[in-house]
């Protein structure tokens, strides 16, 4: 890279202190160049601000960041009891993208192994009370639509994210399938739609109403729902059913789970 190309990328795309990086919002501005989903965007941007915090230097440069540094952080993690690799897999993309650059020398960071706790799914027990259909008559569409949501999740294994964006056009019912246009690893899939689910999907639309182009779960203004409400309105349902869990993730282990050993569900 040229003297005048690389004194271009420092000042406009990366500014030489991380304080100007935190505040010029260029962790946003790389992964943007990297074409990653905007959700990843945000989770990177928050990384970087905890380890900015960490640093709590404003004249910090970019080129003073060492193995050093990165083990400091990790092990600032490791006493404050948080999940390491969340908050390392982030920093690292970052600045493996800066050392590409040649903004800072080249090091290796390893992820540090941890013990995998294994996951509690809903119980059998729990999927009944949660998917035992409201009475149509005397519960709300708020109500209704976040047990559609349930029975979505379960029966698709989604994330909610991909799940909220869902249109109504993607839904084939005569061909029994379902379209999904956004997913984790940004590639368009093809998923069968059960005929449990096509029924419960048909019926919620009926009272959804909207277009084709409509999302399938929106928010009162009938445009996409937000993941933070939909996940604070499946908490708030669970636990109006008695179900402590709250997780829409648990929700697609239990489907995962389900696809092992068939139900009664679907």
């Amino acid at each position: 890279m040229t003297s005048t190309r690389k004194e271009y990328f420092h000042e406009k795309i990366i500014p030489k202190k991380l304080g100007q990086l935190n505040r010029g919002r260029s962790v946003c501005r790389l992964q943007r160049i990297k074409n990653l989903s905007g959700e990843t965007i945000k989770l990177y941007q928050y990384q970087f601000n905890v380890f900015h915090r960490f640093l709590d230097d404003e004249t910090f440069l970019i080129s003073d960041v060492t193995l050093a540094t990165v083990n400091g952080f990790i092990l600032e993690l490791l006493c404050n009891d948080v999940t390491v690799n969340t908050y390392l897999r982030g920093l690292r993309a970052f600045l493996y993208y800066c050392m590409e650059m040649d903004y800072m020398a080249d090091f290796k960071i390893r992820i540090p192994k941890v013990d995998k706790k294994l996951k509690e799914t809903y119980t059998d027990s729990e999927l009944n009370v949660l998917l035992k259909k409201p009475n149509l008559k005397t519960c709300g569409f708020s109500e209704y639509k976040i047990w559609v949501f349930s029975n979505y999740l379960l029966g698709t294994g989604n994330r909610i994210s991909t799940a909220l964006s869902l249109k109504i056009e993607d839904i084939d019912f005569d061909s029994s399938m379902i379209a999904l246009n956004h997913t984790k690893n940004r590639t368009a899939q093809i998923i069968p739609l059960s005929r449990a689910l096509a029924n419960i999907m048909r019926e919620y639309l009926k009272y959804r109403k909207g277009e084709a182009e409509d999302y399938v779960f929106c928010n009162t203004y009938g445009n996409k729902g937000d993941i933070r409400t939909y996940q604070d309105m499946l908490a708030a349902y669970n636990r109006s059913k008695g179900v402590e869990k709250t997780s829409a993730h648990e929700i697609a282990f239990a489907s995962q789970r389900r696809r092992f050993a068939p139900s009664v569900f679907f």
